[in-house]
């Protein structure tokens, strides 16, 4: 037999084989990372992963911060012990949907640090997804340390079919550059973003119940907003999120009516859509008094200044002029004329009158009438009714 002929048999070891079939139990695996510390990431961890356990399904937590482990103290299950057997380590069930991996559980004393340098802390990260019994989970939340270093591309290399990653920041400057990197580190590596998270926006007195822009606001949305990838929404810095944390009570089962606790809930819904395949990305077009998301939504739709397209998922603005489309009469049918040619799969205004509602529905375009406030107000009420749906 010739060299060309032979047949090339390659087989896959038993570390290999062991990590495939683990993974191959799990539906859909989130990654969830951030460019610096301190930001909340294993607050947005613990409430989005206890809100999906909420809804029925079977969730995992894998806290791969090997160093800085805080996963088990914000569910209460610090002092739980980790016990194996021949198939492999059982992670510590949270009932009654949740199951939860972390060095926390394997470290004598929680005072004493990990000195390791990266090779054990990639062998470490391969056991803990391949040799935890994790079983049929529905999802695997991957809380990783801040960063784009070691552990961030080591769970890359090992999740290599990852739903994707959301990305955790806080308003500020110095938060969003490194955030920027986290999405470039996705994109290089072929990690869907499902999102950006704004955590922190916005203090709440708990006296007066008013916001405090304590470390700005919006921040986070603009960086979506520029980087092109979907904005999941903003979580306020509430002390009862932080007490919740401490007390091992997640905001979603502490306070549901509490704002973070809703936003939290929102989140879940649009990665939900997202994992589930559930297309939300619509052309939505906004009647408005200026060429911004921050501009207020025109009330009349006839006499829009501005037409603006708004991809409801990345928040991604075309920008076009009414004004100058326009003649002295018929506004309302000329305005949706305009719109006809922006193909919209909505519209969404203050008024319309009868000559502008006629020609939209002969247009075969929705018109959704009664917004008020900003451009960015309109969306995201279109997107909480959407979700409701």
């Amino acid at each position: 037999m010739e060299d060309s002929d032979k047949i090339e048999v390659k087989t896959m070891d038993d570390k290999d084989y062991r990590l495939k079939k683990s993974l191959a139990r799990i539906k859909h695996k989130i990654i969830v990372m951030s460019g610096k510390g301190g930001v909340g990431k294993s607050t947005v961890t613990v409430n989005l992963a206890t809100a999906l356990a909420i809804r029925g399904y079977e969730v995992g937590i894998l806290d791969a911060d090997i160093h800085g482990p805080n996963i088990p103290k914000m569910l209460n299950i610090e002092n739980e012990p980790v016990i194996s057997d021949e198939e492999g380590l059982i992670p510590v069930f949270v009932p009654p949907h949740m199951k939860v991996m972390s060095m926390a559980f394997l470290l004598q004393d929680p005072d004493t640090p990990v000195v390791w340098r990266g090779p054990i802390k990639m062998g470490a990260l391969r056991q803990f997804v391949a040799e935890v019994r994790w079983g049929d989970l529905d999802f695997l939340i991957v809380d990783l340390p801040p960063g784009t270093g070691d552990e961030p591309l080591t769970i890359a290399q090992l999740i290599d079919d990852a739903d994707g990653v959301i990305i955790v920041t806080t308003p500020q400057d110095v938060a969003l550059l490194d955030s920027r990197k986290s999405v470039t580190f996705a994109q290089a590596l072929k990690l869907p973003v499902l999102g950006i998270v704004e955590n922190m926006s916005g203090l709440i007195c708990p006296h007066c119940h008013n916001t405090i822009d304590l470390f700005k606001k919006g921040g986070g949305e603009r960086a979506a907003e520029q980087m092109g990838v979907p904005f999941l929404g903003r979580v306020p810095l509430d002390p009862e999120v932080v007490m919740g944390g401490d007390d091992g009570m997640p905001i979603v089962v502490k306070d549901k009516d509490n704002l973070a606790s809703k936003a939290f809930d929102e989140m879940v819904e649009r990665i939900l859509a997202k994992v589930n395949g559930e297309n939300e990305m619509v052309r939505l077009c906004v009647t408005a008094e200026g060429p911004t998301l921050d501009d207020l939504v025109e009330e009349d739709f006839g006499h829009a200044k501005y037409l603006l397209i708004v991809d409801p998922d990345t928040w991604a603005v075309e920008v076009n002029d009414n004004l100058k489309k326009y003649t002295d009469v018929g506004h309302g049918i000329m305005t949706a004329e305009n719109v006809g040619k922006l193909k919209p799969d909505a519209v969404l205004t203050g008024f319309a009158g009868d000559h502008g509602r006629r020609k939209m529905e002969a247009l075969g375009i929705k018109l959704i009438m009664d917004e008020e406030g900003t451009v960015r107000d309109a969306v995201n009420g279109y997107i909480r009714r959407h979700m409701q749906k």
